[in-house]
């Protein structure tokens, strides 16, 4: 748990976003200073990463994940969202089973740990989601994991009784909600507003106040999604959300791709933050986010992946290089440089789970997530700006390490924790069962 990473090409992602070169003094997870020469402790045994020029950064924040959908990774492409969710995804979801949930995660962080991302919020699935904690347990990373919230449907709907749901919500706070030195934590994600009635959307953000969780759902994704909620509750989707009060700093709200002027109103004084999932919403062909018109307002905007069955995959550096590229055709290429959607990717996410203070930069005092990624490849030189390298030039085959909470859980293509081969192995045999169950 004592480290020292010496010879790093430090990014901060400080407030004064500080660049600079030198070392990084972990002790007992934390950073305990971060500069040319660390003070160390007396008589005490160090891990020693010679980070060899490479950038060190705050490991990646992903605010929007479904890992219960990993199995089904190509089993939905080239839907629409409805269509998507209606006729493959909830039938699908409603075949899980303990053990398929457990695969499905494992799979899902193994994956995202090699793209250097150390925190995820997972809006989970409605059954099953201790199985998603036992992988959270194992895998060394940071995680909000939600029970997912839909109403109790006939069909291959996975819902249930809101009443049901509190139950489950109150027994996974005592048992998991800040275990683990911090690293699990509970939310609570309804689903999306046509998934509940209107007195469990209330309820639903009632307990989360109660119990101070993160609360995460999906809005204005889709136009036949935007159009059936206000036909069925006479509202855009972002108002009836925080009609039902939703909204607020615990708030985290997937897609917001159609909004009214009233939205962007509505976002900035609640102080909800925005997750935007550019590979998610170019492939469902559900429009373009308006991220830099929603920065300009104020509004805190992070990154995630989504889904594997509507992405088709979980690599964090798929999403920051997106994000920093689609909105330009649109709104010139000075909007979203490489700084801003790091940002994104970092602080902004830290700040969005309620976590700014302990993670998302590389200060002292701060927990020890951190990534080291690898600047010595042809494709990333000659290096000018260190943000625009990782933005623009970096990908998967860079990520050298990742720590979390002071642990290296991954090296070079090696996960510490885990045996790659056996969870791949594990999950292709799930959906095979799962298949089976649909």
């Amino acid at each position: 748990m004592d480290l020292i990473i010496e010879n790093a090409n430090i990014i901060t992602m400080d407030d004064k976003e500080t660049l600079l070169s030198g070392s990084v003094l972990v002790e007992d997870g934390i950073i305990k200073s971060v500069g040319k020469n660390p003070k160390r402790r007396n008589k005490a045994v160090y891990q020693v990463i010679d980070a060899e020029g490479g950038f060190l950064l705050p490991g990646f924040v992903q605010t929007h994940i479904h890992t219960g959908q990993t199995l089904f990774r190509g089993m939905a492409d080239d839907l629409e969202l409805l269509d998507w969710l209606s006729k493959y995804i909830w039938p699908l979801e409603a075949a899980h089973s303990e053990k398929s949930v457990y695969a499905s995660a494992r799979l899902s962080m193994l994956e995202m740990i090699s793209s250097g991302t150390t925190t995820f919020l997972d809006i989970g699935l409605v059954h099953h989601t201790e199985a998603i904690f036992r992988a959270l347990s194992e895998s060394g990373m940071r995680g909000i994991v939600c029970k997912m919230l839909m109403d109790k449907s006939s069909g291959k709907i996975p819902g249930e009784d809101i009443s049901e749901s509190e139950k489950e919500i109150r027994y996974l706070y005592s048992a998991y909600h800040n275990s683990e030195n911090g690293r699990m934590m509970l939310g609570i994600g309804p689903r999306f507003a046509l998934s509940l009635r209107e007195d469990s959307l209330v309820r639903s953000a009632g307990i989360a106040k109660e119990l101070g969780l993160i609360i995460t759902t999906h809005s204005s994704e889709n136009i036949r999604e935007i159009t059936a909620v206000k036909d069925r509750f006479g509202d855009s989707n972002i108002a009836f959300l925080n009609r039902c009060g939703i909204l607020g700093n615990n708030s985290v709200i997937a897609h917001c791709i159609w909004l009214e002027k009233k939205d962007f109103d509505i976002l900035k004084e609640t102080k909800t933050s925005v997750a935007h999932c550019p590979s998610a919403n170019l492939k469902l062909a559900s429009g373009f986010a308006r991220v830099p018109e929603m920065l300009d307002y104020g509004i805190n905007v992070t990154l995630g992946a989504d889904g594997a069955p509507c992405n088709n995959n979980l690599n964090i550096l798929n999403e920051i290089r997106l994000a920093a590229l689609i909105h330009k055709p649109r709104v010139g290429p000075k909007k979203m440089d490489a700084k801003t959607v790091l940002k994104m990717a970092t602080i902004c996410g830290a700040k969005a789970l309620g976590l700014g203070g302990q993670i998302g930069s590389i200060e002292a005092g701060k927990k020890a997530d951190m990534v080291i990624i690898d600047n010595r490849g042809p494709h990333m030189n000659p290096v000018d700006n260190p943000y625009s390298a990782v933005v623009y030039s970096s990908d998967l085959s860079d990520v050298r390490y990742v720590i979390s909470d002071g642990r290296v859980i991954y090296k070079e293509g090696r996960h510490y924790l885990w045996d790659r081969e056996e969870i791949v192995r594990k999950a292709v045999s799930e959906k095979r069962e799962v298949l089976k169950r649909l």
